[in-house]
């Protein structure tokens, strides 16, 4: 009698263990699932907030669009009515075309096209960014802050862009570009947060400042160099410096500007008597060779924009002559 009270007693100890052993391991699936919904719901907030910035952002540039068009529509009426023939009105002229929205407007009013541009420019950032990357040495949380930082400067200049072109804003007009210049600084201050460091954050505007001459010299780092050695990691930075220090590259109103960086007419400016010598100096012949060669197609290309932006220009002097 004993003993078979002690094995109903056991298998009861068994059954209520098991029950423990399995209410503990539920209790533990679902801590682990409130922790992913707590991770869930901080990401959901980090794109409610992503999304209000982007839409207030839409916003001002729908309101200066108006106020910009309301003081043209006035000049307009103005020029037309003192323009008008006797008996005609300036309803009888033919109304403006509407302008042509851009690709990157079409995708920016399309919310799906939108996620999925976005998703494919993040992951093509490991491509292009990722020399910068390995230069700065990022720990994988601060790339994924990079990430989310390059996409919300691109998303943003998307969704500027369609409202600006939706609402007939002047692209190359002063509103315009001050709510352009406001999305760069806005990106500036974002970035100074995701870099820590003051180091680390000059080094990446260096790095991003010189990216359009970065993309012509590192050439001579790859199979272009055909049977001579390509360049290094180390002769490329070496080489970029040298190019950047001894050429003569615009002022800009504001030196401040983190987006400040190379552009075509610089490339017109190097002085070759001094960053000759120096590159012969760190790169072998055939690498000086192909970079000089790199180079030369550069400055051919910026003095044909240069003369092609001043033709345009006296063709605009010339249409705003009477009778032209």
């Amino acid at each position: 009698m004993k003993t078979k009270a002690l094995i109903i007693m056991l298998a009861a100890l068994a059954v209520a263990a098991g029950f423990a052993i399995r209410a503990t391991s539920e209790i533990d699936d679902a801590n682990i699932a409130l922790a992913a919904l707590a991770s869930q719901g901080d990401e959901l907030r980090h794109k409610s907030a992503a999304l209000d910035e982007r839409l207030r952002m839409v916003r001002d540039a729908i309101a200066e669009a108006e106020k910009s068009e309301a003081t043209l529509a006035k000049n307009r009426g103005a020029a037309d009515s003192s323009a008008a023939p006797a008996g005609g009105h300036a309803s009888d002229q033919p109304a403006p075309a509407a302008r042509k929205l851009s690709p990157a407007s079409l995708v920016a009013n399309d919310p799906k096209k939108m996620a999925e541009y976005a998703k494919n420019y993040r992951e093509s950032l490991d491509l292009t960014l990722g020399g910068l990357f390995k230069q700065l040495g990022l720990l994988p949380e601060q790339i994924e802050k990079v990430k989310d930082l390059k996409v919300w400067v691109e998303q943003s200049r998307m969704d500027l862009e369609a409202a600006a072109q939706a609402q007939g804003l002047d692209m190359q007009g002063e509103a315009y570009q001050k709510m352009r210049w406001g999305v760069l600084e806005n990106g500036g201050k974002k970035e100074a947060e995701v870099f820590a460091s003051a180091e680390l954050l000059d080094r990446n505007r260096r790095y991003s400042r010189l990216g359009y001459l970065r993309n012509t010299v590192q050439r001579i780092a790859s199979s272009e160099m055909g049977s001579d050695t390509p360049a290094t990691f180390l002769q490329v930075e070496r080489a970029i410096d040298i190019v950047a220090a001894n050429s003569q590259r615009r002022d800009p109103k504001n030196p401040e500007r983190w987006s400040y960086g190379w552009s075509w007419p610089d490339w017109a400016t190097i002085n070759w008597e001094i960053a000759g010598p120096q590159l012969q100096r760190e790169l072998s012949p055939g690498q000086f060779a192909l970079l000089r060669q790199f180079l030369r197609t550069q400055e051919t290309w910026s003095a044909v924009a240069k003369r092609n932006a001043a033709n345009q220009t006296e063709a605009a002097k010339l249409t705003r002559r009477p009778g032209g």
